[in-house]
């Protein structure tokens, strides 16, 4: 029979996490996947508000498809920042290194090659990392996205592994509005992930058309500053 031991731990407390904020809280519009929807659902709304977002792409649906490419200059020519999310959409943690190096390099190279610019961020699949993905990934781009949840802070900053909030059918405008006064009332930069806004009935990580204008609506009356990740990464690596 195994011994049974005691531990004695003394001098404990609890005490209320107050985040060490930025300047100014800022907001980030990520979209995941590309999807070719989302320039007739999501593009006319960003412009309304005035907003530029962050529209995240795997290349295998557009690498020598005719058109595919349109979609990404539809969103880079109006001043959204295009980044990375893979060629294949795959697990990177079950890859080889040298496969997780084509995904990166391939991906950003794909990229660059239509919008004539640099790439400089990269989102991982399924929020798909560790370590020593997060190696390879620093060797291509300045930062990662993941979809770890949370609020990205001055004392938990880490640019490969940016926190987020992810957006899904079930997210409610109160939750949505929790988010907002959350990011405003700690000075803290928020991320929400997006994938697909459609007309169609919703499936696991879409949003639909009027939920998407009611949340736009809701981050306009907020006041809050809405930049693109790179934009936001650049302002708040400036305080650190």
């Amino acid at each position: 029979m195994p011994n049974n031991g005691w531990v004695q731990v003394d001098d404990q407390s609890l005490a209320t996490y107050t985040p060490v904020g930025w300047n100014r809280p800022l907001v980030t519009l990520t979209f995941d996947d590309g999807y070719e929807e989302n320039v007739q659902t999501v593009l006319p709304v960003l412009d309304k508000y005035g907003f530029k977002s962050t529209q995240c792409y795997e290349t295998q649906d557009i690498e020598g498809v005719p058109g595919a490419s349109d979609m990404v200059m539809d969103f880079y020519n109006d001043g959204h920042e295009i980044c990375a999310h893979t060629v294949t959409h795959p697990f990177l943690t079950t890859l080889t290194t040298s496969q997780v190096d084509y995904e990166l390099s391939h991906s950003q190279q794909v990229l660059q090659n239509i919008i004539g610019a640099p790439v400089k961020d990269f989102a991982s699949p399924y929020g798909d990392y560790n370590q020593a993905v997060n190696v390879e990934i620093a060797k291509y781009f300045q930062s990662h996205r993941t979809v770890d949840e949370g609020y990205n802070s001055k004392d938990n900053f880490d640019k490969y592994r940016l926190r987020v909030q992810n957006m899904t059918p079930d997210t409610t405008i109160q939750e949505f509005q929790y988010w907002l006064d959350k990011a405003k009332a700690t000075n803290t930069w928020l991320i929400l992930v997006y994938h697909r806004v459609t007309n169609d009935t919703p499936e696991a990580f879409d949003s639909t058309v009027p939920e998407f204008n009611q949340q736009m609506q809701a981050l306009s009356n907020s006041g809050l500053t809405v930049r693109t990740w790179a934009d936001a990464l650049a302002e708040v690596q400036s305080q650190l």
